[in-house]
């Protein structure tokens, strides 16, 4: 776990950050204050006239920004560093790429966005070379003309939103969805690809450590087939570590006691042997719920001081602190974040779901 926090993957990364900037500009939303896109179908766009396109009435609420670059790593590139220092966002992707092939080049570097929608993965599919071809079969031709890259991973996203959306809905990726469509759509990916690579004679080995969002819903995926050891990680206390603003930094958020590299390095090793997985089972192997701690600081908030940072959710390959603060999602589980509004308050929920 220490080592992977190396910058090691040197062939490029990638960042998303939902903001809502182009809904700010967006005509729409002064004629229809409280247009949701989950409404538009009731929508008759042809006596809306106004300039600019058929796609501002979807353009409301979060959005993607995106930056990319295989020129410099992200410490080391002053673009990047600008960015993070100017820009505030509720929900960021950003991944770190270490190419399985060639070529290095930023349209294969993750996020893959589509419309309103971010995807990104760690692993691989085996054998893409010999099924992407089929791979593009179940592609719809909108999504397939939105592939910019050559990569695995932005074929499944093409898959995936493919089924998120209704084929005979132009629109349908600048749509927000549930999280339990974003997992079923997610869940026909998988199966899809892995037909597909039965169908050539290939026996699947995939490894992919999935999240994809909307700016409102998040699904994360931990999978493997065939079963081996792969983890995914999900906090809900970190934002107070990574939180640079004056009362975070006040409560101790930001700074630790300095420790020397074999501390760190038991450190690392006992938070890997005692973290809690993310999902309780019973005996029987079946899903009984969420990690009753998860649960409790999302839903109760019984010590607002734990968290200064708010309710947030963390989900990475490998822990970004040395607290124990982590929670650990094993092969084949997965977990569904979703925005709710209890009793006039946003909180968040999250499912537990199982491949």
């Amino acid at each position: 776990m220490l080592s992977r926090q190396e910058f090691v993957n040197a062939d490029g990364f990638g960042i998303t950050w939902y903001t809502e900037s182009r809904s700010d500009f967006n005509p729409y939303s002064e004629i229809i204050p409280n247009l949701e896109v989950e409404e538009d179908n009731k929508i008759d766009i042809e006596k809306l006239h106004i300039s600019g396109g058929p796609i501002f009435p979807f353009v409301l609420g979060p959005y993607p920004a995106m930056y990319k670059t295989t020129i410099a790593k992200p410490l080391n590139d002053p673009s990047f560093l600008s960015l993070c220092a100017n820009v505030s966002s509720k929900c960021i992707f950003a991944h770190l790429r270490a190419a399985g092939f060639p070529p290095v080049a930023s349209t294969n570097n993750h996020p893959f966005v589509f419309g309103r929608h971010s995807f990104m993965h760690n692993g691989g599919i085996s054998d893409f070379s010999a099924i992407r071809k089929d791979m593009l079969t179940h592609v719809s031709a909108a999504f397939a003309a939105m592939i910019e890259g050559g990569t695995d991973t932005e074929h499944l996203a093409a898959i995936y939103m493919t089924k998120l959306c209704n084929p005979q809905d132009s629109r349908g990726a600048h749509k927000h969805y549930p999280s339990a469509a974003m997992w079923n759509a997610l869940k026909g990916a998988i199966k899809t690809v892995e037909t597909i690579q039965r169908r050539h004679h290939k026996k699947p080995a995939n490894y992919l450590n999935i999240a994809a969002t909307d700016g409102r819903s998040l699904i994360a995926l931990c999978y493997s087939n065939p079963t081996e050891p792969i983890e995914l990680w999900l906090s809900v206390r970190v934002g107070d570590f990574l939180n640079r603003k004056p009362y975070a930094i006040s409560h101790g958020g930001m700074f630790r006691e300095r420790r020397s590299k074999p501390e760190l390095l038991n450190l690392a090793a006992k938070i890997q042997q005692e973290a809690k997985p993310i999902i309780r089972r019973d005996g029987n192997n079946n899903i009984i719920d969420i990690e009753p701690e998860i649960l409790q600081r999302l839903h109760e908030e019984e010590d607002p001081l734990t968290s200064m940072h708010g309710l947030h959710v963390v989900v990475a390959s490998e822990p970004t602190n040395l607290d124990s603060t982590w929670y650990r999602l094993c092969n084949r589980d997965a977990v569904l974040v979703e925005n709710v509004l209890r009793d006039e308050v946003l909180k968040i929920d999250l499912v537990p779901e199982t491949l």
